[in-house]
């Protein structure tokens, strides 16, 4: 009997969007499916077909030209143009069966143009998984307190202050949505937020939504010892360890700015014991990050390979995200999977995940002193309590994030 052909169309194969789509096909690989990974950069030892790079950099400066001239805070990277690429894929399957096509990250990639062919060439289901926004919009990533994208975008305020109503995103959503209509995808949701957000968009409004949270390996939730680990990374094994990270600290999502002035205020409410005995360790590119203003003892990793992440996880004791937009982060999620009690603004998968006081503390997003006076009452906890936290971590991570729970979930969707 032949395996069912899933193809994933992501572009990269690295990155947060890479990691996603390389453990979902791992999952699948478990129900004995046959995947191709469809993309653009990137190694990979997964079966793949690759488009063209300098079509996909050509069309990504043109979407960077309106991210220059950007007259709005909410920096936007609409589709300009992007070529064609049926023509590459159907003939990179050539005559097998594909019943399945999953649509990650595609901007600049493939257009939604070639996915109507794909549909109707193959009669393959349509999947479409949010990785961040842009699948809602017409041309930013994250739509943050805009509503244009109810409406079918139009008068966009990074393009000439909005002053424009059938600009590019206005024609890129009706693009997409007249497109979509032919296909009927099914919206794959990887937190309650997304879902209720997907819903409201002009795009993606009236298709068939599933709430299908990102699975992760068990490697996250294996224990190691601590010391072990910590001296792996030339780490002091005595201390608490808060660990911060993202691939770009300097991205104003990612709220660097709120972290710094959070640990400032636990820095002062700490007696001289206990500010001792917090360290914070950083993963990511911190280039432009000011650490002058950390007291506390810090340490900078860098870029992380998988598994120096999954340890990072593990040698920790408190995970500290300041995301203010986020359809994740994907590093809640792993936390939680890894044991990893999680303080984080009310945004994306926390909402999901963070449960006050039981797998760590969700606080009003912004709200420094808030997330400060949690990061407090970890550090604050006994032993007992700590452990506590840790078992809740790992019990929700095995309900929630686990390759069984999603594989029972996604057979249930494609049967359907």
């Amino acid at each position: 009997m032949l395996k069912k052909k899933v193809l994933h169309i992501n572009h990269t194969t690295f990155g947060g969007t890479g990691r996603v789509v390389n453990t979902i096909i791992e999952s699948l690989e478990l129900l004995d499916y046959d995947n191709v990974f469809v993309t653009v950069r990137g190694d990979t030892d997964k079966k793949a077909i690759y488009l063209n790079k300098f079509s996909y950099y050509f069309s990504k400066i043109l979407s960077k030209i309106f991210t220059k001239t950007s007259t709005s805070n909410n920096k936007i990277e609409p589709e300009v143009f992007c070529s064609s690429k049926f023509n590459v894929i159907r003939n990179g399957i050539k005559d097998s069966n594909v019943e399945i096509i999953i649509l990650y990250w595609i901007n600049n990639t493939i257009t939604t143009d070639d996915v109507r062919k794909l549909a109707k060439s193959t009669n393959a289901k349509i999947y479409i998984y949010l990785m961040d926004e842009a699948f809602l919009t017409g041309g930013c990533f994250y739509f943050d307190s805009c509503e244009n994208y109810i409406k079918g975008c139009g008068n966009c305020p990074a393009i000439l202050w909005g002053k424009i109503h059938k600009d590019i995103t206005y024609n890129n959503a009706r693009k997409d949505r007249t497109n979509f209509n032919e296909i009927n995808p099914t919206i794959l949701c990887p937190s309650t937020q997304s879902l209720i957000d997907s819903e409201k968009s002009y795009i993606l409004q009236g298709f068939k939504k599933e709430k299908l949270l990102i699975p992760l390996g068990d490697d996250y939730g294996i224990r190691k010892n601590k010391i072990e680990v910590r001296a792996n990374f030339n780490i002091d094994h005595k201390g608490t360890l808060l660990f911060f990270g993202a691939s770009s600290l300097s991205n104003e999502r990612k709220g660097t700015k709120y972290l710094l002035e959070a640990l400032a205020i636990v820095f002062e409410a700490l007696d001289e014991r206990e500010r001792d005995n917090v360290k914070l360790v950083i993963a990511g590119n911190a280039g432009e990050m000011n650490l002058d203003t950390i007291k506390f003892e810090s340490y900078v990793l860098g870029y992380l390979s998988h598994n120096q992440l999954v340890d990072a996880y593990k040698m920790s004791d408190i995970f500290v995200s300041s995301s203010i937009i986020d359809m994740g982060p994907m590093m809640v999620n792993e936390s939680i999977k890894s044991g990893l009690p999680v303080v984080c603004f009310d945004i994306g998968i926390s909402k999901d995940l963070v449960i006050n006081g039981q797998t760590g503390f969700r606080v009003e997003t912004k709200n420094v002193q808030l997330m400060a006076e949690s990061i407090i009452k970890i550090l604050r906890q006994t032993e007992v309590e700590k452990q506590n936290m840790i078992q809740n971590c790992l019990k929700v991570g095995e309900n929630l994030l686990s390759y069984r729970v999603f594989n029972d979930s996604i057979k249930e969707i494609f049967n359907a």
